[in-house]
């Protein structure tokens, strides 16, 4: 009598080769491209007015001088980086250009490493040299490019078995956006258990060693807090902030503009950052307690805002420009889900990636939505789009034998291996 067995997940392909000649030469090109449009871009974009951008130059600047972070909403990492140029507008151009490109070349690396193509890789590191949102927040100053060229540094080291790599990496990103805290040691365990099946040893071990890293990494920035504001801080002072913004009696869109979207005035009056951060966790904890009903409904509006496919505020409803750039993600949303279900067999390969997608998500229905917020996702729907493009590109007449002369030495070299 048989035994029933369940059937096993799906192995992944073989690996494929490093890259050949060719697929370098291209991944050069498309890296130059991709400097090329960003310098294109740089005097047409709000790089001088914007007041976050004016905030992190003004931390940079005053960051040696200060002894630290005066501004209690920021993380300590990005305006670091700047501060080694004097907070400076060009230093902060090159800072936000390196890590744009970085966006782009990992892009290809992780669609390259995921998918086993080389054509995957070369199609999304061009989608991603090309997509506007990535070249506008590669150019105005944001936080954005440095914040997302480390979390993607972070999944491909995770892919690759770095997992001390992957940990500083992550660690790096908290301090310079702090949504991913929860997150992060969750997906390490994950991919480790879920992805390569290491074990719950392993998972156990690396678990330690990603807590020592971000205790090691983290302890600086607490101290600094501890300094401060005489009391222990363990991320920055704008998460009640945060929470307050959508989740208060004035909220009916799911933003967080001030004067729009909730009034403050109420809390003007305490001087003491740490008890005004406190306040805002209280009243918005308060206002959902009360009405459980409005927060689910605003949270649905949240969800839309941020998933809407056209700018949301009024000053770039008409504007062509913004309306192109926002539109973009479209296709690339398309051809992601296309790669979802194509691929559905390696669900759970792929699912660090779609535990992102949800995590994300669901931090900003919880507080506030916005395109902004959206970004960090763009590039990952990019490397889940980048294999069906292959698909595609490989049945056009001249795209497809360029793609196969490209990738062709790494092909002949696979095939040899197996």
């Amino acid at each position: 009598m048989s035994e029933a067995r369940t059937p096993a997940r799906p192995a992944a392909p073989a690996e494929p080769a490093a890259p050949g000649r060719g697929e370098r030469r291209a991944m050069l090109a498309i890296l130059l491209l991709a400097l090329l449009v960003r310098l294109v871009a740089l005097p047409v974009a709000p790089t001088e007015g914007l007041p976050d951008a004016i905030s992190y130059r003004t931390a940079g600047a005053a960051f040696f001088t200060d002894g630290g972070i005066t501004n209690p909403y920021l993380m300590p990492f990005y305006p670091l980086v700047l501060a080694l140029g004097s907070g400076a507008r060009g230093w902060q151009i090159v800072v936000d250009l390196v890590a744009s490109l970085a966006i782009v070349w990992l892009i290809g690396a992780l669609a390259r490493r995921l998918f086993r193509s080389a054509a995957a890789g070369l199609l999304g590191a061009l989608m991603a040299a090309l997509y506007p949102m990535a070249i506008f927040y590669g150019v105005v100053g944001l936080s954005e490019s440095v914040f997302v060229a480390l979390v993607l540094g972070a999944y491909l080291a995770l892919y690759d078995r770095r997992f001390l790599l992957s940990s500083v990496i992550f660690v790096l990103a908290i301090l310079t956006r702090p949504a991913l805290e929860i997150f992060a040691p969750f997906v390490l365990v994950w991919t480790i258990l879920v992805v390569h099946r290491l074990g719950a040893v392993r998972a156990g071990r690396a678990l330690v060693v990603y807590g020592l890293v971000y205790v090691v990494l983290m302890a600086p920035w607490w101290l600094h807090n501890y300094e401060r504001y005489g009391s222990f801080v363990r991320l920055h002072l704008a998460s009640g902030f945060v929470l307050y913004s959508g989740n208060n009696p004035q909220n009916a869109s799911g933003g967080g503009i001030g004067g729009v979207d909730l009034d403050t005035t109420k809390f003007a009056d305490i001087a003491d950052p740490v008890e005004r951060d406190r306040r805002y966790k209280e009243a918005a904890v308060a206002f959902i307690k009360e009405d459980p009903a409005r927060f689910g409904r605003l949270a649905l509006v949240k969800f839309q805002r941020m998933w809407r496919m056209t700018p949301f505020a009024p000053e770039y409803r008409d504007n062509p420009a913004a309306i192109l750039a926002t539109l973009a993600f479209l296709p690339v949303f398309l051809l992601a889900l296309a790669t979802v279900v194509r691929h559905w067999r390696r669900f759970w390969y792929l699912s660090p990636i779609y535990g992102f997608f949800a995590f994300t998500t669901l931090v900003h229905m919880i507080t506030i939505a916005s395109l902004r917020y959206r970004f960090p996702l763009e590039p990952f729907a990019i490397v889940l789009a980048a294999p069906t493009m292959a698909a595609i590109a490989a049945r056009l007449p001249l795209v497809g034998p360029f793609l196969d002369r490209t990738t062709r030495a790494d092909a002949a070299a696979s095939e040899q291996a197996r």
